[in-house]
């Protein structure tokens, strides 16, 4: 069966590396773990497709080395990024759908 969020990761790994700043939620999550602010600017270096149990996932390149994975429903896009309306399309259905799972 082919995955829905397929064509959209393969667009996005044809435009890595691409900026992009993390929400709120994730910088509470990683405070006290990595060096991470509201005003961080972070490089996407690959995204990878987990379908419906992880959603789309972003490995970003951190400044000591490490790689940090997140799901792409934790980062603000900037506006001109080319897939910009694409992507905030995923995210708010991505979210719904979340919140429908888990009976929120």
């Amino acid at each position: 069966m082919f995955d829905k969020y397929e064509i959209l990761t393969e667009k996005l790994n044809k435009i890595v590396p691409f900026s992009a700043s993390p929400t709120r939620e994730l910088v509470v999550q990683l405070r006290g773990k990595i060096p991470i602010t509201l005003k961080s600017t972070l490089l996407v270096n690959s995204v990878h497709n987990t379908n419906d149990i992880g959603g789309i996932v972003c490995a970003i390149q951190m400044d000591n080395k490490e790689v940090l994975a997140c799901s792409l429903v934790h980062l603000i896009i900037p506006p001109d990024n080319a897939l910009y309306r694409e992507l905030l399309d995923y995210q708010l259905k991505r979210i719904k759908y979340l919140k429908k799972i888990n009976g929120l």
